[in-house]
């Protein structure tokens, strides 16, 4: 029994040194597989099976042996494992002949087999060799050179690149010249002599307003003008009746009262015509009339003062952007950009060129337009996104694929020129270090 346990401790040994030499390429963990199979064997008869276990998947890894028991009785079985891992583990199973002397430390000698097995896998999975120092230190540096110096030379040219520097702008297209249309007064909406789309000749009849009120203080006004003035007439022909020698002429006095009257009364014909005549709403440029759906159908309904009844638009007269700008980027335009400006120049900021604008149409992203910003709004306004803007307006050059149509939708850019290709792509960052006052 000694000499079974002293040879059991010397491939114990073996196996140990074995163990430190795995490194992945000249011994492998399979060859400290198989060494402690031929231990096993060498100490009792048995054959060897080594798995790993992965959340109860077994693989297998290596086996060895085939135990024959000649007098027929089972094989005594043995299972222990090396835990790799939190669900990870080395299984050695072992089937080996019985004997008394040997089960006294059976379970000694195949638990240090385990260890030296475990051990073994785990350093060829992540090895270090203590005796390749240089390489270790030496390649993550080489590796990184490279990369670092890409780095360096691209952030160099990315600072010395220009690229086109735009900021994205959104609105809606608008007539430069157009006449808004509201009722005069308060009344009924006897018609709507146009309709969407009509072309019109300035003084050309669009919306007739009936109002009750005022036509009836029109027809009483010129009622009492007339009544006013054949008084005054009548009392002019009395007048100038002969009087009795000594009596006074009662129809002097009668006329300058009617004469009163009547320049009273004129003045407010005058005005009354004036009323009267706004019912009739006429046309006070050339142009095109454009209505919404809504208001081609008031004919006959009510309408309130100052209510819009239609626009009339002068294609002619060319087409504007009424664009949002982010309140953020208002600075990027500069700080010569003012609310009002002479309308035959484009606003320029510091004097260079006009401010170029390049846009498309939402509904057709083919077509083009392009313009110069004529103003820049003062005041910053919450757009239906609940985002702060400033309003830009640009004037808008002819285009060949046919009208515009008023409120049409746009999105583009303002070209603000060039800048570095390091400041445009990391424009956010920049913008937000700023924010933060470093």
């Amino acid at each position: 029994m000694l000499d079974r346990r002293q040879a059991a401790a010397e491939r114990i040994e073996q196996l140990d040194r074995l163990v430190a030499s795995v490194d992945g390429k000249r011994f492998k963990a399979a060859d400290v597989f198989g060494q402690a199979a031929e231990a096993i064997s060498d100490i009792v008869p048995a054959s060897t099976t080594f798995e790993r276990v992965v959340e109860g998947q077994r693989t297998r890894l290596f086996a060895a042996g085939n135990l024959q028991i000649a007098d027929g009785k089972e094989p005594e079985r043995w299972a222990g494992l090396y835990k790799l891992s939190d669900r990870e583990s080395l299984e050695l199973s072992v089937s080996h002949k019985a004997a008394d002397e040997f089960s006294q430390w059976r379970d000694t000698f195949f638990d240090s087999i385990l260890d030296c097995c475990g051990v073994a896998f785990l350093k060829e999975r992540y090895y270090l060799a203590s005796s390749t120092p240089v390489a270790i230190q030496t390649k993550p540096t080489r590796r990184l050179f490279l990369p670092m110096l890409v780095a360096v030379v691209v952030g160099a040219l990315a600072m010395l690149i220009p690229v086109r520097f735009r900021l994205p702008v959104s609105g809606v297209v608008a007539p430069a010249v157009s006449r808004v249309v509201f009722a005069p007064t308060a009344g009924t909406l006897a018609s709507l002599e146009v309709q969407d789309g009509q072309a019109v000749q300035e003084g050309d009849v669009l919306a007739i307003v009936d109002q009750a009120d005022i036509e009836l203080q029109h027809d009483r006004l010129h009622g009492e003008l007339l009544t006013a003035e054949t008084e005054l007439a009548s009392a002019r022909v009395d007048q100038a009746r002969p009087q009795a020698s000594g009596s006074p002429n009662p129809g002097s006095t009668h006329s300058a009262v009617l004469q009163a009257r009547v320049r009273s009364l004129q003045r407010q014909v005058e005005l009354i015509d004036q009323v009267y005549s706004s019912l009739t709403i006429r046309a006070a440029i050339n142009g095109q009339v454009v209505m919404q759906d809504t208001q081609a159908d008031w004919a006959g309904k009510s309408v309130m003062q100052s209510q819009a009844l239609m626009t009339v638009i002068q294609p002619s007269g060319g087409f504007l952007a009424h664009l949002d700008l982010p309140s953020d980027q208002f600075a990027y335009l500069g700080s010569d950009f003012v609310e009002e400006q002479d309308s035959s120049r484009a606003a320029q900021p510091g004097g260079s060129q006009p401010t170029a604008v390049q846009l498309r149409l939402r509904s057709a992203p083919e077509v083009e337009l392009a313009g110069r910003v004529v103003s820049v709004g003062q005041t910053v306004f919450v757009d239906k996104h609940h985002e702060s803007v400033v309003e830009v307006t640009a004037g808008l050059d002819s285009i060949d694929n046919g009208p515009l149509r008023v409120g049409a939708a746009v999105i583009g850019h303002v070209e603000l020129g060039k800048r570095s290709l390091g400041f445009v792509l990391f424009r956010p960052l920049i913008e937000r270090i700023r924010s933060l006052g470093w």
